[in-house]
């Protein structure tokens, strides 16, 4: 088929050149089941010779769908969500939807202008991690929907993709426990989210635990970002001896700015200080150490999520709340307590606490 400047390739042109219907063609075009693998690929290879670009309008005034999904995530640049966004759009491309991606940098003024900006566009249905966690933010948004993120616990009339934070959190404290740490510092991310009271109650649980009692554990707060790991760092740091001898940290990035840190300080990791991180993102592979991490199922997350409301835009009315596992993923960022002569030492919270008949 010849394409001149004003000649636009339509389904008819494709259906002709695979030798099928119309019909057949936007059935493969709307990701049916109900067509043969070998006509799915002649319509297919007829899409690429012709350049077919469905008219999104159109289809979208016979069907009354935009065929978008918006995603509203709060730190592109930040792997993590990067792997998210990336498993929604895999999942979400084969059955026709685009999905649109905004950033909300963490601002709940900006999060509340771009789901505002979905829904004068509207976008079929929403994938957004809040930072706003309430279901009043979706008052009046009359799209199908999927929280992302420990936050949407306990929000039960909104679907949900979440992971298991809790139990994350139990295996890396329990990892630095059983490597001889009894004094622990913590670097959670932002007070006042659901998010961070889900992860303190965590660290709470483990606090009462057989592995946990006796342990000192101290919290420090930041924000996810790279500087304000480092600072929390610094903080425990300025302790001087009686810094925690091992860190746990909210997300990689801080933690890996914490690894920085101490190097800056004149300090290793994991001789002078253990660090664990939570996120299993790329970049811990290739720092020295590498940093021991609680994986979290990103790539799983963000295609569950796309999964889940395409079911509901097809017209499941059933909620679904849906709890992913994390795991301990060992590198070398996390040493047991030694001595410098190479024996078990006990740190100087430990020694106070034999003296005093604690175990």
């Amino acid at each position: 088929m010849s394409k001149g400047p004003d000649r636009t390739p339509t389904i008819v042109d494709v259906a002709r050149i695979a030798g099928v219907s119309k019909s057949t063609v936007a059935r493969v075009i709307a990701g049916s089941a109900s067509v043969s693998g070998e006509s799915r690929e002649r319509v297919l290879r007829a899409i690429e010779e012709t350049g077919y670009e469905q008219n999104r309008f159109a289809r979208g005034l016979r069907t009354g769908k935009s065929f978008v999904i918006g995603m509203l995530i709060p730190d592109i640049s930040n792997p993590y969500w990067a792997d998210v966004a990336r498993g929604a759009q895999d999942e979400a491309e084969p059955h026709g939807y685009t999905v649109l991606i905004s950033n909300s940098d963490w601002d709940p003024v900006r999060e509340r202008r771009h789901i505002q900006a979905m829904r004068r566009n509207q976008v079929d249905g929403i994938i957004i991690n809040a930072i706003n966690e309430s279901s009043a933010i979706f008052r009046g948004f009359p799209v199908a929907s999927v929280f992302l993120g420990s936050g949407s616990h306990g929000i039960r009339s909104i679907n949900s993709v979440r992971n298991n934070v809790e139990d994350g959190v139990r295996q890396a404290l329990e990892y630095l426990v059983d490597n001889g740490h009894r004094s622990i510092g913590i670097i959670l991310g932002r007070p006042g989210r659901k998010g961070f009271k889900r992860f303190q109650g965590a660290v709470d649980a483990f606090r009462e635990s057989e592995k946990g009692r006796g342990a000192r554990l101290t919290i420090e707060t930041g924000d996810y970002s790279e500087a304000s790991g480092r600072a929390a760092c610094r903080r425990f740091l300025m302790m001087g001896e009686d810094r925690p001898t091992a860190l746990f940290v909210a997300n990689d990035i801080m933690a890996l700015s914490a690894m920085q840190e101490l190097r800056e300080a004149g300090l290793s990791c994991p001789h002078d200080m253990s660090i664990i991180g939570m996120d299993g993102i790329p970049a811990g592979a290739f720092s020295h150490p590498g940093l021991t991490t609680i994986v979290k199922p990103r790539y799983e997350m963000g295609r569950r999520a796309a999964s889940i409301l395409i079911s509901a835009l097809a017209g499941n009315t059933e909620k679904v709340h849906c709890v992913l596992d994390c795991r301990l993923l060992v590198r070398g960022s996390v040493a047991p307590l030694v001595r410098a002569d190479g024996s078990s030492r006990p740190s100087s919270l430990e020694a106070s606490l034999s003296t005093s008949g604690v175990p």
